[in-house]
């Protein structure tokens, strides 16, 4: 088996499609404080799963260089703490449903696209 940290967005969309059994062969997951207070808001039944080896992580500070990334891509508190996590489990798979900010199209290049006339 192997061990997994988690972003929200896995644990929320996957309780949402009672699919969370997906993740039995991932074990341990780890969820930092930020990420199971989301959790917590949005689906807390996803905590309560007695299926799942979910352990609550304080992470460690994050890295300068992973500061520094944060800041360029525009993460939140939850992204940040689940990489910090990483970085202590480099081993480990991430889960996450983020796509960074910077990464997405503006508004004018989003439309050509849909347009399909750029």
């Amino acid at each position: 088996m192997s061990d997994a940290v988690l972003d929200a967005g896995p644990l929320i969309h996957l309780a949402e499609l009672d699919t969370l059994d997906v993740l039995h062969d991932l074990t341990p997951l780890y969820a930092s404080d930020s990420v199971w207070a989301e959790v917590a808001s949005h689906q807390p039944r996803a905590l309560q799963s007695s299926e799942l080896k979910l352990q609550r992580i304080t992470p460690p500070a994050p890295s300068p260089e992973l500061t520094a990334l944060a800041h360029a891509f525009g993460l939140d508190r939850g992204e940040i703490e689940s990489l910090s996590l990483m970085e202590g489990h480099a081993s480990a798979f991430f889960l996450t449903t983020m796509l960074p900010r910077a990464w997405l199209p503006n508004s004018a290049d989003t439309a050509c696209m849909a347009r399909s006339a750029c």
